[in-house]
């Protein structure tokens, strides 16, 4: 891998969740990150970026298989919920 494979700790990757300059090599969680004009930091390090990346992965990996075209990857943000402290919840509901 190059140094432009890149951004700080993460790997790039492109919209199927593939390496660049790979075909078969795909990363997903904490260690990937795909940069585009609409996040051009990447996505969020949040468990429901994982999980959408998770649904979307397998069938890929058998497209790739099957010789099928590849489906991109369409992050939709539900908004974010943490606590601050007990019983004090901070919600960022961004699409309602």
């Amino acid at each position: 891998m190059t140094e432009e494979t890149f951004v700080g700790n993460r790997i790039v990757i492109n919209e199927f969740n593939q390496v660049l300059n790979t075909r078969s090599i795909f990363a997903i969680r904490d260690v990937a990150s795909y940069i585009s004009k609409e996040n051009p930091k990447g996505f969020p390090m949040l468990a429901t970026v994982e999980q959408q990346y998770g649904k979307q992965l397998p069938n890929n990996s058998i497209n790739l298989i099957k010789e099928k075209a590849l489906q991109s990857f369409a992050y939709k943000d539900k908004g974010t919920m943490a606590t601050t402290d007990r019983r004090k919840p901070v919600v960022n509901l961004t699409n309602w």
